[in-house]
């Protein structure tokens, strides 16, 4: 029997403010993720083909956190933060939800797409990615937090699923937190 594969695919921008939010409500104290540790704890017993993070540019300390990520074998997406001016201040945006969903598919249609898919996000967004991906065969996880894991990625992530299927950043903390 060959050994599982996996991938990892990490909307930072979602992950950053899931965790804020977790941390603002007292159910993960105050500290910083591990992203090797959290690649690790994805990847169990199985073979990480890649992870991919895709992460907003808008200052050179957005830039030293790619570099420092492509160090510890991070795939490293970039696009400049939007900022919109608003008479209340300054929305920042910047989604990936297109470039995840569009690159997921081009890795299956090449052929480079791993038997496991973890998604690090919460967003609802993901669904329908989630229900194509499993119809193809694919192995699917969700990485979020209680507050952030939309009812429907939720649901999609499930359907089908034997086993564990998504986790919650509350509940692995300690096995993720940067100590």
């Amino acid at each position: 029997m060959k050994a599982e594969t996996v991938g990892i695919f990490i909307d930072y921008a979602n992950l950053l403010s899931s965790l804020k939010k977790s941390m603002i409500k007292g159910d993960i104290p105050y500290g910083k993720i591990s992203h090797a540790k959290l690649r690790n704890f994805m990847c169990r017993q199985s073979i990480l083909y890649y992870v991919f993070v895709y992460v907003g540019i808008l200052k050179e300390e957005s830039e030293r956190l790619v570099e420092a990520m492509e160090r510890q074998g991070f795939f490293a997406v970039t696009k400049p933060v939007k900022l919109i001016f608003l008479d209340e201040g300054i929305l920042k945006k910047c989604n990936f939800d297109v470039e995840i969903t569009l690159d997921i598919m081009d890795l299956h249609r090449l052929g480079r797409l791993p038997d496991r898919i973890v998604l690090v996000t919460g967003d609802s967004d993901f669904t329908s990615l989630v229900s194509w991906l499993k119809i193809y065969g694919y192995k699917v996880e969700v990485v979020s937090t209680y507050y952030a894991l939309s009812t429907e990625l939720k649901g999609a992530v499930m359907e089908g699923s034997k086993g564990k299927c998504y986790f919650f950043l509350e509940e692995i903390w300690e096995k993720v937190a940067l100590c």
